[in-house]
């Protein structure tokens, strides 16, 4: 899941609890409203009935029937739907209501206004109590019928001003908007906590591993699931993690290298010049004492700085190759007849050298490699030369083969010499490795090092193998059918 639908999916859960508060909220105006402010309007609204519709209704009652129960709920029930109760006594003795309704006062009121009349009514109110009474006489006994009007402290017991209706709805408005407050709040807590745990986890993750990158420690990945934005970020600091480890192991390897080299060069350097050194000296010291003597003398010297300028020149075509500063002239030759042009010349020089070379091709005459002729006539001239120089053979025999594949041209040299052993196969393109006697004793471990620069950048690979001798394999890519002519 990415980020984009993680906030998606917490914006949708949070509408969902502010839809729930809000229903909540709905609910508990919706229950407060029917059981507080409807009531005290209802009760406003049943105030304004005329008076004279109460005493209408008392003077209907039949006063023979008022021991019934049923007729009293049956009374009650209609003065109650005007917002009143009715109390009913018989000389004094009270058959429908309680001494707290007020009855008392209100007899006490009619014995000193009715005079002992027997039929009359009266509206007797207060200012906190409204009764209208309707005296009757019959069989002897005087009934009074009292409709007590019901106030809003009968149905309401919050202490809050009734007569204002504004302040019950203010109030409760106060209510709902501190809880919507709180389950907001509360609603917001709870998604922050989410958020958070969903950050802050990748967070702890690459601050880990970068301390742990920080103390050397380049082994350390970072395994995330989650947010897809996270895991590329995990995933790159990983791969970046890979690539310092790949830099660092590369260039200690290259610190390696460079150590080889200065012993390879010292002990080089060391030889010839230990050798010129002592024929000067016997030159000086009249140890040569002929001509004939003293000729060889100068000519080793001579052989010796030859060997030393050698090996100076091809350290500085290395040093230049490894820092890119030899200028490469690239065109696209036809390499089959570059071969046998090639094949041509050091069939020569091996038949006076001492050996043969045997040249086939499975190669069409057409195929072409971009190349520069000059240094990858080097390449062939160093390969030549190695096997000639380390088969360990008299009469070495060197087999070039010209090969193509759809997107490779392949170029193969191979001596019928002792090979090298595996163990140091890998090694034979270093600077200055040499793997047996004849190695130590010829040249300076310099040229397939160099063979491997060229050939490398010419966008290729060379590679060796023990196949009955060492073969040394070169892959050049192959330019596509008529780009040549372009």
């Amino acid at each position: 899941m990415n980020l984009r639908k993680q906030n998606f999916k917490m914006n949708v859960q949070m509408l969902i609890v502010s839809v729930v508060a809000i229903t909540f909220l709905i609910n508990f105006y919706s229950t407060a409203y029917s059981y507080i402010v409807e009531p005290y309007l209802s009760s406003q609204s049943l105030s304004k009935i005329p008076t004279e519709t109460i005493l209408l209704m008392l003077d209907e009652c039949d006063v023979a029937r008022l021991h019934e129960a049923d007729y009293q709920k049956e009374l009650q029930d209609e003065f109650v739907k005007l917002g009143y109760t009715l109390i009913a006594a018989k000389d004094s003795e009270l058959i429908i209501g309680s001494p707290d309704d007020g009855i008392v006062s209100v007899m006490q009121q009619l014995k000193a206004d009715g005079g002992g009349r027997h039929d009359f009514s009266m509206i007797f109110e207060t200012s906190s109590l409204k009764a209208v009474s309707k005296v009757k006489g019959a069989e002897g006994s005087t009934y009074l019928l009292t409709a007590i009007q019901l106030s809003p402290n009968f149905l309401i017991s919050f202490e809050i001003d009734y007569r204002n209706p504004t302040s019950v709805v203010y109030i409760f408005f106060i209510i709902e908007v501190f809880l919507l407050i709180c389950a907001v709040l509360l609603a917001g807590m709870y998604f922050s906590r989410r958020n958070n745990s969903i950050v802050l986890k990748p967070l702890r993750l690459l601050r880990n591993a970068a301390s742990k990158v920080h103390r050397g420690n380049y082994d350390a990945r970072i395994e995330y699931e989650g947010i897809s934005e996270f895991e590329e970020v995990c995933s790159a600091f990983n791969e970046m993690q890979a690539e310092i480890k790949a830099n660092i192991t590369q260039m200690e390897s290259y610190e390696k290298g460079r150590t080889e080299m200065i012993a390879g060069i010292s002990h080089d350097l060391r030889t010839p010049l230990t050798s010129i050194k002592g024929y000067i000296k016997g030159i000086k010291d009249g140890v040569a004492n002929t001509p004939e003597k003293q000729q060889k003398y100068i000519d080793t010297i001579y052989e010796q700085s030859e060997k030393m300028s050698r090996l100076l020149d091809r350290l500085f075509m290395l040093s230049n190759l490894e820092t890119k500063s030899v200028p490469f002239t690239f065109e696209n030759i036809k390499i089959k007849p570059h071969m046998e042009k090639f094949y041509e010349y050091v069939a020569d020089d091996m038949e006076h050298a001492g050996g043969s070379v045997t040249f086939a091709s499975d190669c069409s005459d057409d195929a072409e490699i971009r190349a520069d002729t000059v240094q990858i006539n080097r390449v062939f001239d160093n390969l030549v030369a190695n096997s000639r120089l380390y088969s360990g053979v008299p009469d070495p025999v060197i087999a070039l083969s010209l090969k193509e594949t759809e997107n490779e041209i392949i170029i193969e040299f191979h001596d019928n010499g002792r090979g090298v052993p595996e163990e140091n196969l890998s090694k034979l393109f270093d600077s200055f490795y040499r793997s047996d006697d004849a190695r130590q004793s010829h040249g300076n471990g310099l040229g397939l090092t160099i063979a491997k620069q060229i050939v490398e950048r010419h966008g290729g690979a060379i590679s060796a193998t023990n196949s009955g001798g060492l073969l040394i394999t070169i892959r050049l890519p192959k330019l596509p059918r008529g780009e040549g002519q372009k």
